[in-house]
Formats: structure tokens, sequence, C-alpha cells
């Protein structure tokens, strides 16, 4: 009798430490699709005072546009550095600004630590860049020194991809290695046709 109530009693204890890990594995999971879902907000659509600010830095420093753009603003005279790698694999960056499907890095900033208000851009323009996956890094490339400029450097990525507005926070200490941003896919061009027809 008393082993049984023992042997009972020890299967009351493991139903409750089960229940236990159930429960706390059902808010493990509720609290990373509530994260995941912050994100997403939060980089839904661009607002608007970074795409004005962004416009502005864009036709200062004579910046093309074409349905997909990808542009990096930082607010520092360091040296950031844009990275696309396209769906061929090939990356456009600083020492290859022009792809070989039409691709460009148009506009390299604080080469030079010449802005507190720095803009790169990379762009095809018109309707030319080509279908598939895209991966969006920034690496921080050189810390000038000049008037004490500080590290952690934050920036913004906005991607337009066919008329879809996406805006990405990150910051970066030089030293740091290079850092993945965003991905996106381009459509095929008869899907961004019926797109452009809806919106």
């Amino acid at each position: 009798e008393q082993s049984a109530r023992l042997e009972a009693e020890k299967e009351e204890e493991e139903a409750a430490r089960q229940a236990e890990m159930l429960a706390a594995e059902t808010q493990r999971i509720t609290e990373l699709e509530a994260a995941r879902e912050a994100e997403e907000l939060a980089s839904k659509q661009a607002d608007e005072d970074a795409m004005s600010e962004l416009q502005d830095r864009l036709d200062r420093e004579g910046a093309r546009s074409g349905d997909v753009q990808i542009s990096l603003m930082w607010d520092n005279y360091n040296d950031l550095d844009l990275h696309v790698v396209c769906p061929s694999g090939e990356r456009i960056h600083g020492g290859n600004k022009l792809s070989e499907r039409g691709g460009e890095l148009d506009v390299d900033a604080n080469v030079r630590p010449e802005t507190k208000k720095p803009v790169e851009n990379v762009v095809w323009p018109g309707v030319s860049a080509p279908p598939g996956s895209y991966q969006v890094y920034v690496h921080h490339y050189k810390k000038h020194r000049k008037r004490r400029t500080k590290d952690p450097t934050s920036f913004q990525i906005i991607v337009n991809n066919v008329g879809d507005y996406r805006e990405y926070h990150g910051d970066l200490t030089h030293g740091d290695s290079i850092k993945l941003v965003c991905q996106f896919d381009v459509p095929e061009r008869d899907e961004q046709a019926s797109h452009a027809q809806r919106s």
C-alpha cells in the first residue's frame, strides 16, 4: 500500500514537471513569435522622415534611382561600406562598383571624412534588376579620427524592391565582422507587372 502511494506521488510529480515544461515552452514560443512580429512591423514601411532625409542626401550626391535600389545612411564621419550580393553571387561594393548585370554602387561616401550625413547607394537603373534573391551587408571599413567621431555607428538601410520600401536599423563598431542586414527577393518581370497594376 505504501509503495503504491509512493508510486502515485512520483507519477503526480512527473506529470506536474511535464506540465511546467510544456507551459514554459509554450510561453517561449509565444515570446519568440511576438518578437518576430514586432521586428517585421518595424521593418515594414520606411517612415516618411527617413525617406525624406534619404532623398535629400541622394539628391545632394546626384544618385541615380531604379525599381530596385538599396541605400545606406549614417550620421558621422566614419567610413561604412554597403555590400550587395546579387542573385548571380556577384558582390557589389567599393572594390567592384559595377556588376555584370547592371547594378552599380553610384555613391561611395566618406572614403575621406567629408560629411557627417553620408549616404551610399546601389541601384539598377530603370527596370533592369535581375530577379532572384539579394543579400545586403554593411561593413565598418574605417574609423576616422575627425572631430572625435565615436563608435558604435548607428545606420539605416532603406530598400526599394519594385515599389515596396523597407527600412532596417543596426549599428557597428570598427573591427566588427561585416553584418548581414537583410535579404529580399526581386520578382520575375511578369510578376512585377501584375504587382504594379495592383498598387
